[in-house]
């Protein structure tokens, strides 16, 4: 079991103050579990927008062994100005392409911006040397498609991978990928790769 809290400080998003963090870590024999929160103040000092809002987030994350070769995974995140505590999530300032954290209306308001995503995922062990993996994940944000119409609304990708150990010091894997982007005014593209890898462990 492993609790932990910490304050940081980042500039890639719109937020001078200190982000609250929190987290809790519990793994069993065949199980595991974890939470984590997080509370910022979001603050805006341009021109005629000066404003500020909060924003928060949080996660839950599990793994469990299904007979001794099979884990499932799954984890899920829900924020409000949660920005890039979201996989994947890129965009901090207005008119970014990424899903962000926080935009200025035409009032001059700092609205914060609603954000989710999931992932699931299986892993199974075939043998003492080769082991596979199939996982999905999605991530969504709501910034307002009038104002950002080239601004991600949703990401989503499918990974299949394979690791086979050739020596103990050797893994040889590859994986195919595919995943999709859908912005605000629902146009979208699709992209399919192949990827190779070779590790070796001192």
């Amino acid at each position: 079991m492993e609790f932990t809290l910490w304050v940081e400080r980042d500039g890639t998003d719109v937020c001078p103050v200190a982000d609250l963090t929190t987290r809790y870590q519990w793994s069993g024999d065949n199980a595991g579990i974890e939470t984590a929160a997080v509370v910022r103040r979001l603050k805006v000092d341009e021109g005629a927008a000066n404003d500020s809002a909060t924003g928060y987030g949080l996660m839950l994350a599990g793994n469990i062994g299904v007979g001794p070769d099979t884990t499932l995974m799954a984890g899920a995140i829900y924020g409000d100005g949660v920005g890039r505590y979201l996989y994947t999530a890129s965009g901090t300032d207005d008119g970014d392409a990424g899903i962000g954290a926080a935009f200025v209306d035409a009032d001059g308001n700092l609205e914060t911006i609603e954000a989710y995503g999931f992932n699931v995922a299986v892993a199974q062990q075939w043998t003492d040397k080769f082991s596979s993996s199939l996982s999905y994940g999605q991530v969504r944000g709501d910034r307002p498609g009038d104002l950002f119409p080239d601004s991600t609304r949703k990401l989503e990708s499918v990974h299949f991978s394979h690791f086979y150990r050739v020596t103990e010091p050797v893994t040889l894997g590859f994986e195919v990928s595919h995943g999709r982007k859908e912005l605000q005014s629902r146009e979208s593209e699709d992209d399919t790769r192949l990827q190779f890898s070779a590790q070796y462990n001192f």
